[in-house]
């Protein structure tokens, strides 16, 4: 399990000179894009920032002709709601043209009541009560825009976030597995450029393959790792008489909360 803490990648660069025996200058930009490219290829969310863009000095985005402008630290998105209602993925294939019709077809669709009628006749009922009566609010994510059923209204989203410091340098997890894991990573893209002009010998390039490796395995696992609470939760999430469908509705507010069952 991890501790939840970060560090900057200075004190991991410092290291790769002293350990490696440096004496020339590294390609610092480089170094920083393999480090995110590291960060990125054990992809647990557990190593990423999570965010919510819509909370005190994050304010919402506006939704402008049904479509709103991602985050740019936008990494793996988590949940959306659009004035306080929960927002659902859209499986319709002409969702993300909602501000102009196709070929005749209109991407919206027509409310019915309590029903949504999309434009190939499958009909939704929903009890939410949404202020645009008692339509789903429907989003798709398309390059760096969220386009979703309604023309206006705010965005609230939960997201996860590349951490970084306040230089914009990529922070990684404090925990001593994935420091070895990023020094050994940066190791391997520089052995690999001296292996690849015919430098480096096989047998030190095949060690630091090898090492670097093993450490992104120890990595991963040490992501993976539960603490007490979590599997508390992972437990009341686990052990009910009655499962819970609808806590998507609730953003999952009691999700990791034991079972309160009344005795008649």
């Amino acid at each position: 399990m991890l501790n939840s803490k970060y560090i900057s990648i200075k004190p991991i660069i410092e290291r790769l000179y002293s350990d490696n025996g440096y004496e020339h200058d590294l390609p610092f930009g480089d170094i920083l894009e393999w480090t995110a490219d590291a960060v990125n290829l054990i992809g647990y969310p557990g190593t990423y920032i999570k965010k919510i863009k819509g909370h005190k000095d994050y304010p919402p985005f506006d939704i402008t002709k049904f479509r709103a402008q991602l985050p740019c630290d936008f990494h793996i998105l988590h949940q959306i709601a659009v004035d306080g209602f929960p927002v659902y993925p859209s499986n319709d294939s002409f969702h993300h043209l909602m501000d102009g019709d196709c070929c005749g077809i209109d991407a919206l669709g027509t409310v019915d009541g309590d029903k949504f009628v999309d434009n190939f006749g499958n009909v939704f009922n929903t009890d939410l009560g949404t202020k645009y009566r008692n339509a789903p609010i429907t989003y798709t994510l398309n390059n760096n825009w969220l386009t979703l059923s309604v023309e206006k209204g705010k965005v609230c989203m939960s997201y996860w976030a590349f951490p970084t410091d306040d230089e914009g340098l990529p922070l990684i997890p404090d925990d001593v597995s994935w420091k070895e894991f990023i020094r050994r990573y940066l190791s391997y893209k520089l052995d690999y450029i001296e292996w690849r002009k015919g430098v480096l010998p096989d047998k030190v390039y095949e060690d630091s393959k090898q090492e670097y490796m093993w450490y992104a395995g120890q990595a991963t696992n040490k992501a993976k790792g539960l603490d007490l609470s979590e599997m508390e939760s992972l437990k009341n999430q686990i052990l009910r008489l009655r499962p819970i469908v609808d806590e998507y509705n609730t953003y999952y507010k009691s999700k990791g909360f034991p079972e309160q069952r009344s005795i008649k």
